[in-house]
């Protein structure tokens, strides 16, 4: 009896291990609960990061979901020191200009931190698609002229924030483009 006390106390302490590929607790300890989503994120980098003034078109079809995108630049740059500027976009994607940054870390004794602060008209654009689209076409022009128009195949990384044995299980996608 006391041997199967000292098992079950022991079970009880460092855990069991769950050996199939989901949900469950790893050996030493239960999974957390950070969460994630299947998506798509797409880097578009303009030449010196600075994107020139005029009227863009960005036509952005991901799988079978084709979604046009539009920004007055330098107009729609103008929100708040730091802040991102959303592309208006139909059908409904996660678009917006992210301001590229200078970044300087100060020591103290023990401590480290760090600032940041907006680079003046430097600007990088993020698109982000949920789920797993398997390919991208994007054809963007400034003022009538043709900037870009490419495709490519989207590869997709697996990952498990909560550990290798827990849920849930996410696949993502980065591609960096270049005007």
């Amino acid at each position: 009896m006391r041997a199967g006390l000292l098992s079950l106390l022991l079970l009880t302490f460092i855990g069991c291990d769950d050996d199939d590929a989901g949900g469950g607790s790893v050996l030493g300890g239960a999974c957390t609960e950070i969460g994630c989503g299947d998506a798509a994120h797409i880097t578009i980098l303009a030449p010196d990061d600075s994107w020139a003034g005029g009227s863009y078109q960005f036509e952005l079809t991901l799988g079978d979901a084709t979604h046009l995108c539009a920004a007055k630049l330098p107009g729609d740059f103008e929100v708040p020191r730091g802040s991102t500027a959303s592309l208006s976009c139909q059908p409904t994607l996660s678009a917006w200009f992210t301001p590229k940054t200078m970044c300087t870390e100060s020591r103290s004794g023990d401590s480290v931190s760090q600032a940041c602060t907006p680079i003046t008209g430097r600007w990088t654009l993020e698109i982000s698609a949920p789920g797993t689209p398997r390919t991208l076409h994007a054809r963007i022009e400034r003022d009538a002229e043709l900037l870009l128009d490419v495709q490519h195949e989207l590869e997709y990384s697996e990952h498990r924030p909560n550990g290798p044995h827990c849920d849930p299980l996410c696949k993502q996608s980065e591609l960096t483009l270049e005007l």
